[in-house]
């Protein structure tokens, strides 16, 4: 008897969404079976393109992307904290993944990184 697949929840940010775009293979993230890519309504939020809005509603609703409720105390509080340094997008992120103890997709650099390498 086979172990069962293990899926790796990433948190995905609004820059890693948009990249996907670009190229046009944002269905992609979908097809990666081992991974779970999750964001915060924060970073639906953020993406202001219609086009690019439609695409990403598109890919939650057939399954390939999955939205997160900032819910939980600790990652509401670590928001808060988190959202005097950075935009709601990143700062929901890494709050999420920080407090749930999962991976983070951003291509954010300096203070964003420095945080994350901090919670993480």
């Amino acid at each position: 008897m086979s172990a069962p697949a293990v899926t790796t929840v990433v948190i995905t940010d609004t820059n890693v969404l948009i990249n996907f775009l670009h190229i046009g293979q944002l269905t992609l993230l979908g097809e990666l079976s081992a991974y779970q890519f999750q964001l915060p309504t924060e970073v639906l939020q953020e993406l202001t393109d219609p086009e690019q809005r439609a695409s990403v509603d598109n890919a939650i609703a057939a399954g390939q992307l999955d939205l997160l409720i900032i819910d939980e105390l600790d990652a509401l509080a670590l928001f808060g904290d988190l959202r005097d340094l950075m935009g709601r997008g990143e700062a929901a992120c890494l709050a999420l993944a920080a407090t749930v103890g999962c991976h983070l997709a951003s291509d954010e650099k300096k203070r964003f990184r420095r945080k994350a390498i901090e919670l993480m």
